[in-house]
């Protein structure tokens, strides 16, 4: 009973995730080819920047790699489970089963050290992004044209940032004062209407059709009629987006960490159920050469 069970279950199990791991193959493959805009633009900024520096630490051309890596090592491994099962090959049986040990281990403890530097890992972030912020955003009005080939950092960050503000509704890092306070943008001496700007342009309420084309297009010579009636934004404090970037991503997350839980656990479960059956067949498989 417990032979044909473990059987189909690690079948199942393994046949689904090569399923998945052919898809992630297939989506790195196309972030290899097909690098996405932001990473693009990240990517073409001076050596000198702070943007380029975020990039370098992140390793943004290699992520398509990873991925590539990745989903085909998890592909051998569901390979090596089901074919396993199958042929009732001890030998990759036993391979599958320490190798996922050893990935429900390795999950563990990056879990582990997640909960543990928690704090100090969205501190640094945190400080990163304010100083980009601070040294790189320009007024949307100063930026030069869009080409394919840009490479002004302050105008790829103030693009990317304009996007993040109008398509989250939400104003700097931690609030507005992150761009308006002693930065390139306030150096800058914005101005709107022959008015000098208090806040961002990006910052300012708009209406849901305008906040959806500016994310879009990125086209703001006609900014103004997106605003929401009887707007006094950008030049004076109001009628804008009080709440920064960062904690609104915060918010969205905590309003989805159940779900998110109940993946990980689902996920970690599986791992669990397939080492089992795993065990139980190897067991099976060598008392029944033992006979």
């Amino acid at each position: 009973m417990c032979r044909s069970i473990s059987k189909i279950v690690l079948v199942i199990v393994n046949a689904v995730f090569a399923v998945f791991s052919l898809a992630v193959l297939g989506i790195g493959i196309w972030v290899a080819v097909y690098r996405g805009r932001a990473i693009s633009k990240m990517e073409s900024a001076p050596e000198d920047s702070e943007l380029k520096t975020l990039a370098n630490r992140l390793q943004l051309m290699s992520a398509a790699i990873i991925i590539i890596v990745i989903s085909v090592f998890c592909l051998l491994l569901t390979i090596s489970g089901c074919f396993g099962a199958m042929k009732e090959n001890v030998c990759m049986l036993k391979f599958y089963m320490v190798v996922m040990t050893i990935l429900l281990l390795g999950q563990l403890i990056v879990i582990g050290l997640a909960v543990v530097f928690k704090g100090r890992l969205q501190d640094e972030a945190t400080r990163a992004l304010r100083k980009t912020d601070r040294d790189l955003f320009k007024p949307y009005n100063q930026l030069g044209p869009v080409s394919g080939n840009q490479t002004d950092s302050k105008d790829i960050v103030s693009r990317i940032m304009n996007s993040i503000h109008v398509s989250l509704r939400c104003c700097g890092v931690t609030n507005y004062t992150d761009i308006t306070v002693n930065s390139t943008w306030s150096r800058a001496n914005p101005k709107f209407d022959n008015r000098p700007m208090l806040i961002p342009a990006s910052c300012c309420q708009l209406t849901d059709d305008g906040a959806k084309y500016l994310a879009e297009h990125d086209d703001w010579s006609d900014f103004k009629k997106y605003l929401i009636n009887g707007s006094q934004c950008p030049t004076k404090l109001a009628d804008f987006h009080r709440q920064g970037c960062l904690s609104k991503i915060v918010d969205s997350w905590k309003a989805h960490v159940t779900s998110i839980i109940v993946a990980a656990v689902l996920y970690i479960g599986f791992n669990v159920v397939c080492i089992v059956m795993a065990y139980c067949l190897i067991k099976e498989y060598s008392q029944q050469r033992n006979l």
